[in-house]
């Protein structure tokens, strides 16, 4: 039946293993801009729920590359070294690794496809074919006990072919090897075009379940020299902000150019139509799924948004767990509030509250109370309230995050745990708007609508130690 299957559809909220989702993906603007090889952006930040997945599926399949190579930790599990090295020495080994790879997968792709094959001059092809088979010998004895060839040739991203087996550190692509593969993919501009992306490096780097912070900014400092080398090659990393957050306190990270960073976001538009898409393809009629004006519900649900798509979907899953043969309406949106407030709050809490214990709930206890609607200065005051009063956030004063006020807002604002009120209209985390609105100087600043049930709450229950005010570091 097609409110079933419609149901079937909104319930699979997890883009990474979703067979069907190329039926209903949207494009937005903010994944297709990465495509392009003029925008030097390819850091791409995502909340969690924002459509990282999703947009590395779009990205794996937009046209727009002749050779595409994707990894992601579902399709790539490395070793670790047998011995470390610095940030700069990882980034380089990384950038010889993935020009071999590059001209590797061009002569796999010559093999496999014609028209590849064909577009390739005779002499160039010679070249990469050489370059591949020597590399090939000399690597096929040191890495037997390794795998073989995968991600990025060789080196310290060897995958094991056990977990008591280690990579060694790179050895074989010699800076002349890693010349002539440069030479190759240069030589093709305007011929051959190729892409890589990587999903999630924390995890993929992730030895014995700690990420190595060191290798993921290896990663992007690779990518960078290359992107911004090779007109022809684009590599694309995404990310959490909470990783992104980590990398700035790594010195080499720093210098890459800001303009490279990229932060995933809809319009009311877009997102609309992650379930206008999955309502056509179950061939459901919008007068079974909406009890009123689809396009006045589907712009609340919207509103009551933090992270986009998830946050959506959830909404919809909450209320037909409630009202399984009614549809959606104003009313009834209104009556599963206090459990899609409660499941916002768990899909924030659970990325950040072991790095920064007290964090989300903070956000809560910030806007409680009449003014919820405040500039910096007036943040500021409720910040020293908040830490002087509030038991649960004195618990965690030593946290860094916690102990300079503008470092907390700055916090709060990368990982979405406030809204910017401008004029009546209140720009979301997951807006296109939302990161230049908020670092404005005259910015205000509102609770996320979603939490709203959550803050009713704490008023209600919230006990609190009066005290004179804590003296805060400024």
């Amino acid at each position: 039946m097609p409110k079933a299957d419609f149901i079937r559809l909104i319930r699979r909220t997890e883009a990474r293993n979703d067979d069907e989702l190329s039926g209903y993906l949207v494009e937005t603007s903010s994944v297709k801009s990465l495509l392009s090889h003029e925008n030097p952006a390819y850091i791409a930040i995502g909340l969690k729920g924002v459509g990282k997945s999703a947009a590395f599926k779009l990205l794996t399949t937009a046209p727009g590359a002749d050779i595409v190579r994707a990894y992601n930790v579902e399709n790539l599990t490395l070793s670790d070294s047998t011995k470390s090295t610095n940030t700069l020495n990882y980034a380089r080994e990384m950038r010889f690794e993935l020009a071999v790879q590059a001209v590797a997968d061009l002569v796999e792709s010559a093999q496999q496809n014609d028209h590849i094959r064909r577009k390739i001059p005779a002499d160039i092809h010679q070249n990469a074919i050489a370059l591949v088979d020597d590399l090939r010998g000399k690597l096929s004895e040191a890495f037997s006990q390794v795998g073989g060839f995968s991600f990025f040739g060789v080196g310290i991203t060897r995958r094991a072919s056990s977990a008591k087996k280690t990579a060694p550190l790179l050895e074989h692509i010699t800076q002349e090897k890693y010349r002539s593969a440069l030479e190759i993919i240069k030589s093709l501009k305007g011929i051959v075009s190729f892409r890589f992306l990587i999903d999630d490096p924390e995890a993929i780097f992730g030895f014995g379940g700690t990420p190595t912070i060191e290798m993921v900014a290896a990663i992007c400092i690779a990518a960078n020299d290359l992107n911004s080398s090779n007109e022809n090659l684009k590599t694309i990393v995404t990310m959490k902000p909470n990783v992104f957050d980590s990398l700035l306190e790594v010195d080499e990270f720093v210098s890459i150019p800001v303009d490279c960073r990229a932060r995933l976001s809809w319009s009311y538009t877009e997102l609309k139509d992650v379930i206008l898409k999955r309502a056509e393809v179950a061939k459901c009629p919008l007068n079974k799924i909406f009890d009123g004006n689809p396009d006045e519900i589907l712009q609340r649900m919207a509103q009551e948004s933090r992270t986009g798509p998830r946050d959506l979907l959830n909404r919809l899953i909450v209320h037909y767990q409630a009202f399984p043969d009614k549809a959606v309406s104003m009313a009834l949106l209104d009556k599963t509030a206090d459990k899609y407030s409660q499941l916002c709050l768990e899909q924030c809490t659970g990325p950040y509250e072991r790095s920064y214990p007290g964090l989300v709930r903070s956000a809560l206890v910030l806007f409680q109370g009449k003014d919820l609607r405040m500039n910096k200065k007036q943040m500021r005051r409720r910040f020293d309230d908040m830490i002087a009063s509030d038991t649960e956030i004195q618990r965690h004063l030593k946290e860094p995050w916690l102990q300079v006020f503008d470092k907390y807002i700055d916090k709060l604002i990368d990982f979405g745990l406030l809204a910017v009120k401008k004029g009546t209209e209140i720009i979301l985390p997951y807006h296109v708007d939302f990161y230049d609105s908020a670092k404005l100087d005259g910015a205000e600043y509102t609770y996320i609508p979603c939490f709203s049930p959550k803050i009713n709450f704490l008023d209600q229950t919230t006990s609190r130690s009066k005290g004179p005010p804590l003296s805060r570091a400024r």
